[in-house]
């Protein structure tokens, strides 16, 4: 009877409890739970670092052809003083940056041109980069070219190539490649910020030579006459002197902040997506003419 009943209890305990089953599957979702999280987490920290790299890499093959533009950069001294440069701030949906012209023989314009020399524009803008209907807009750096005919018939002869020729929606329609704002020429996306500066080296008004940074906050026109000014004063600050080189300053966002952006769609909240998605790239050029 006492071995009946051994065997009994014996038996018995060769099972789990109700309670046992819950607590071991409650311990295995949590720790379940806990690598869930960590996989997530990796998966997340690998996007970002991708995107980070890829953002990067496309702003530094954005400023390796844009250096290679402006070392080839046209200028000449013409008896009608035509404009060979120009820069200044412009506005695109709550974000200032540089808006930067030129002429040059760019190495990616269009094969069997006449000639070499095209006209340049370099700009931020908020625009969707494939059509014209600015359904997913994102901010990138965009470069405009004017083949070789048409910068020689209607650019090259103008005293302010901004006013000139680049901006008029009077003068161009928006359909038109020559246009400032034609979508097709996206060199670089994510870009939220392109500031250029220019050291300039000039005898001062005290008789001095002095070498002196203009940042984008300035208007630069180069023609005959080195001219600089200063926001919307008429009278430049800078008049005379020589280019010693181009500064580019290029900030670049994640796809994760872009995307942060869209879905905010403030342009004061920018700064701070900056802080934290953000990266700037620099390069400095010098010029020689």
């Amino acid at each position: 009877m006492k071995n009946t009943h051994e065997f009994n209890s014996v038996q018995r305990r060769q099972g789990f409890t109700l309670v046992e089953v819950l607590v071991s599957s409650f311990l295995t979702l949590i720790v379940m739970g806990m690598l869930f999280a960590v996989l997530m987490g990796t998966i997340n920290a690998w996007e970002s670092g991708t995107s980070r790299l890829r953002s990067s890499g496309d702003a530094r093959l954005a400023l390796d052809i844009l250096k290679t533009d402006l070392e080839s950069m046209v200028v000449r001294q013409t008896q009608y003083n035509q404009e060979w440069m120009f820069f200044g701030p412009l506005t695109e949906n709550g974000v200032t940056a540089s808006w930067l012209m030129f002429f040059a023989p760019s190495l990616d314009r269009e094969e069997g041109q006449d000639g070499d020399i095209v006209a340049l524009s370099y700009r931020v803008a908020y625009q969707d980069p494939i059509s014209t209907s600015n359904i997913s807009p994102i901010f990138g750096l965009y470069k405009s070219m004017v083949n070789t005919t048409n910068t020689f018939e209607n650019v090259l002869g103008q005293t302010n190539i901004h006013s000139g020729y680049w901006d008029g929606a009077d003068k161009l329609p928006e359909t038109n490649p020559a246009h400032p704002k034609y979508r097709a020429g996206l060199l670089a996306p994510n870009v939220v910020g392109f500031d250029v500066s220019v050291w300039v080296r000039y005898i001062n008004g005290s008789n001095v030579e002095v070498l002196e940074r203009f940042d984008r906050d300035h208007y630069v026109r180069l023609s005959n006459v080195l001219r600089i000014y200063e926001g919307s004063n008429p009278t430049p600050v800078v008049e005379g002197g020589k280019i010693e080189s181009i500064e580019v300053n290029m900030t670049t966002i994640s796809d994760e902040g872009m995307r942060r952006y869209a879905f905010l769609d403030d342009a004061s909240k920018l700064p701070a997506i900056v802080r934290e998605f953000g990266r700037t790239h620099s390069v400095r050029v010098p010029i020689n003419f």
